[in-house]
C-alpha cells in the first residue's frame, strides 16, 4: 500500500519531465482519492478479520467471516476503478497533453513573481534547467551546480525587503514613541509596585513551601524508580537463582 503510493507520487513528479507533456491535475487528485478509498477498503477490514481469528492466506473461509471480506472485495473494485482512471489520465496525457516546461512544479517565493524566478532560473537541481523531455548530452562539459550562486539573486533581493521594513519601522516619530512609551511604563510608581509584588512572593513561608514541594517531588521521583528498576530487575533475579 506504502509502495503503491509512492510509486504513483514519483510518476506524477517525474513524467512531465521524461515525457515533455503534462497531465490534468484534477484527475489527477480524483484518481488519488479514489484510489486511496479502495485501498482502505480493502485492507483495513483484513484487521477485524485478523482479531476475529481469521488466518491469512487462505482460500476458503468460515461463512462468519464473510462480511469484512465482502468489504474488502468491494475495496478491491474501487481500485480496479482507480486503475482505469490512471489508465485514461496516460492515455489523455499521451494523446492531448500539453507541453511541460522546464520546471512544472515552480512556484515563485512571496518576495518575488513568476517572471523574475523564470529569469533567474533559479532550480533546485540541474535537471530542472533542462528542456522537457531532455536532450541527449545535454551538457557539452560538466557543469557547475552550486546552492550558493543559484539562490544568491534571491537572498539579495529578500535582504534589501528586510532592510526597507526595518527601515520603516524604526523612524524618528516610531523611537519617539517607543521611548514615550517605555518612560509610561517605568515611572516610579510602577518600579515601587513592582518590587512590593517581588517581596510579597518571596517571604520565607513561600521558600519553605516550594523547599518542601520540591523534596517531594524528589522522593517521589525516586520512588518511581526504585519501584520501575525492582519490578525488572526480580523476575530476572528468580530466573537466574532457578538456574542456578
Amino acid at each position: 500500500m506504502g509502495a503503491v503510493f509512492a510509486l504513483y507520487s514519483a510518476w506524477y513528479f517525474w513524467i512531465p519531465k521524461i515525457l515533455g507533456l503534462d497531465y490534468s491535475r484534477s484527475w489527477g487528485k480524483v484518481h488519488f482519492w479514489v484510489l486511496f478509498v479502495g485501498v482502505n477498503l480493502t485492507f483495513f477490514p483484513q484487521h477485524f478479520l485478523g482479531l476475529q481469528g481469521m488466518p491469512r492466506r487462505v482460500s476458503d473461509y468460515p461463512d462468519a467471516f464473510a462480511g469484512w471480506n465482502l468489504i474488502s472485495s468491494y475495496g478491491s473494485l474501487v481500485s480496479v476503478i482507480a486503475t482505469f482512471i490512471f489508465l485514461d489520465i496516460l492515455y489523455i496525457q499521451l494523446t492531448t497533453g500539453k507541453e511541460s516546461s522546464r520546471y512544472p512544479w515552480l512556484t515563485p517565493q512571496f518576495y518575488s513573481d513568476i517572471y523574475r524566478t523564470l529569469l533567474d532560473r533559479a532550480y533546485g537541481s540541474l535537471e530542472w534547467g533542462l528542456s522537457s523531455p531532455p536532450r541527449p548530452h545535454s551538457f557539452v562539459s560538466l557543469p557547475l551546480q552550486s546552492i550558493h550562486f543559484t539562490y544568491v539573486p534571491h537572498l539579495l533581493l529578500k535582504s534589501k525587503i528586510i532592510y526597507r521594513n526595518i527601515a520603516d519601522i524604526f523612524t524618528k516619530k516610531n523611537i519617539k514613541l517607543i521611548s514615550r512609551i517605555i518612560a509610561d511604563i517605568l515611572t516610579k510608581e510602577n518600579i515601587i509596585l513592582v518590587s512590593k509584588m517581588i517581596r510579597n512572593m518571596f517571604t520565607l513561608n513561600n521558600i519553605k513551601l516550594i523547599i518542601s514541594k520540591m523534596w517531594m517531588d524528589k522522593w517521589l521521583i525516586l520512588l518511581i524508580f526504585w519501584i520501575t528498576y525492582f519490578h525488572r530487575c526480580i523476575p530476572y533475579m528468580l530466573a537466574v537463582k532457578h538456574n542456578s
